[in-house]
């Protein structure tokens, strides 16, 4: 099955995962005149306040209405596994192989705390499954062996209309993530 995205691409769009699935690396690579903006940027924008830590508090509601008053005359992805819980009805969920998922995350730095809770968000299918919810439906894309201009250029295609095959990921049912589950209790 081939997925087409609707007639006008203008319009706020989401671009959501698991942390270090690759939504940042992949929102810098799209062509023009698609960009990406990070939803704690716009949500500072739209009134959120910054934390000591650096951190911008979201405050989804606030956001939401931001987004319905200000409609963008191009294509715009919202960046940030928040980003399919917002009013927007159309984008994209980036997955990622749990094991390889758990080493990029492992590999930031500094550590943060929550990353086998990601890993198992990740092999549960957490965003996915909310972005379907919320919206009915969501391109998904397994980072999992692409480079962030490949994944890119799916998701710029998608947008420009162009029908798309969605990759469909079960991780539970790979042998290999059942200890990575075990792992993310303790």
């Amino acid at each position: 099955m081939e997925w087409s995205a609707p007639r006008s691409s203008a319009g706020w769009w989401f671009l959501s995962g698991t942390p270090g699935t690759g939504k940042s690396r992949v929102a810098r690579e799209l062509p023009p005149p698609l960009f990406g903006v990070e939803v704690a940027d716009l949500a500072q924008r739209a009134g959120g306040t910054r934390e000591r830590d650096g951190s911008v508090r979201v405050d989804l509601p606030r956001l939401g209405r931001y987004l319905s008053t200000h409609r963008p005359d191009s294509p715009v992805l919202l960046v940030g596994h928040l980003s399919h819980r917002l009013p927007i009805c159309r984008g994209v969920v980036l997955r990622c192989h749990p094991k390889v998922l758990a080493h990029r995350l492992a590999r930031r730095a500094p550590p943060r705390p929550g990353n086998g809770e990601n890993v198992l968000a990740e092999a549960l299918d957490v965003v996915s499954v909310g972005a379907r919810r919320r919206t009915g439906t969501a391109l998904e894309i397994d980072t999992t062996g692409a480079t962030p201009a490949e994944v890119a250029a799916r998701i710029s295609a998608w947008v420009r209309g162009e029908p798309v095959p969605p990759d469909r990921v079960d991780w539970l049912a790979d042998p290999s993530v059942i200890p990575l589950l075990r792992t993310s209790e303790s």
